[in-house]
């Protein structure tokens, strides 16, 4: 079952939000707090297509290929 954000929400559709002066994106915050420090380069791709979504269970990290792949299916 997804979480989903509550906060502001970007033009893109993810949640995001400010903090000690720095913004960060609502699901990689929850991945990086959950699963620990995302790989340089890599991208936090959603299972369940909910952008919204801060679920860790519904997060991984994938490539740029990966999250268009999965975008698109």
């Amino acid at each position: 079952e997804c979480i989903v954000y509550l906060g502001y929400i970007n033009n893109r559709g993810y949640g995001r939000f400010w903090a000690k002066g720095k913004v960060y994106l609502a699901h990689r915050a929850s991945y990086e707090f959950h699963k620990g420090k995302l790989t340089l380069g890599k991208f936090i791709c959603h299972t369940c297509d909910n952008r919204k979504c801060i679920n860790p269970d519904h997060l991984y990290e994938g490539s740029y290929q990966d999250n268009s792949r999965d975008r698109y299916k």
